[in-house]
């Protein structure tokens, strides 16, 4: 077992991290993407919704009704996860599985009634009201200055999807 009076182990009993970590992109990426999840999972709890869940609600409000698979490949959520993603908001009332007009092969994930009005009381801001309290000592042009490297970082030939308006 470790000796927790090491040098490795702040007084609190933290870990102590290796000097490197304080400037390395790919651990404070991770760092700041795990906090606001969990903030983000933490407000979205009484929904009983995921970010994953929610995001695949968002896509389906901003985008119309779409294929799983579709969903899948523009979310990158491995479609076995997907499945049960749209399981558990078909459970919760938020979505419907309906026959896809144009191939009645395929089912098209819907927002229900239910998950429509879920969206419009307040489902809808829970994102923006975390990302300003998790930014709030960041200035606005340092934010604007993150999302344009965040976005040429995940979207490298610029096929960004455009913002609504």
């Amino acid at each position: 077992m470790a000796d927790m009076n090491r040098a490795d182990v702040n007084p609190d009993g933290s870990p102590t991290l290796p000097p490197n970590f304080a400037g390395s992109i790919g651990f404070l990426l991770n760092k700041a993407g795990q906090l606001l999840t969990a903030q983000f999972e933490a407000e979205l709890s009484p929904y009983g919704l995921s970010a994953r869940s929610w995001g695949v609600l968002r896509f389906i409000d901003v985008n119309g009704s779409q294929s799983q698979q579709h969903i899948s490949e523009q979310l990158r959520i491995d479609r076995s996860t997907m499945v049960t993603l749209v399981d558990d908001l078909e459970q919760r009332g938020y979505v419907v599985r309906l026959r896809d007009r144009q191939d009645r092969r395929r089912y098209a994930v819907t927002l229900t009634e239910y998950g429509n009005r879920q969206l419009r009381g307040g489902l809808d801001a829970v994102e923006d009201v975390v990302t300003d309290r998790f930014l709030k000592d960041v200035g606005e042009q340092d934010c604007e200055r993150l999302v344009s490297i965040l976005r040429s970082l995940v979207f490298p030939t610029g096929g960004a999807p455009s913002v609504p308006g």
